[in-house]
């Protein structure tokens, strides 16, 4: 509501300074909104892996996974979406079944 009475392009030194005082303040509390609402929502879902020991911990059995794959399609850089589709399925079906 402050930056309404406030021109949009003050002339004093003190009309800038409030200016972006106010504009601050605005961005800190739409910050701390986000990242309320943000842990809010997440919260419920966030420790499923308590409750079943089936689940890992940390995700990083996954991120160990998708680098590899990473790796992989970055040397086959010339490859056309179907193309990369058949070599994704085809790395999965190799590299995971014994």
């Amino acid at each position: 509501m402050g930056l309404v009475y406030l021109k949009r392009f003050p002339k004093t030194e003190a009309g800038i300074i409030l200016r972006h005082l106010i504009r601050k303040l605005h961005e800190i509390s739409n910050h701390k909104d986000r990242t309320r609402s943000l842990i809010k929502n997440a919260l419920p879902n966030m420790f499923y892996y308590l409750d079943d020991s089936k689940i890992p911990k940390s995700s990083n059995g996954l991120e160990c996974r998708f680098s590899y794959l990473k790796n992989n399609l970055n040397i086959h850089r010339g490859l056309t979406k179907k193309n990369r589709k058949n070599f994704i399925l085809w790395y999965n079906y190799f590299k995971y079944n014994p």
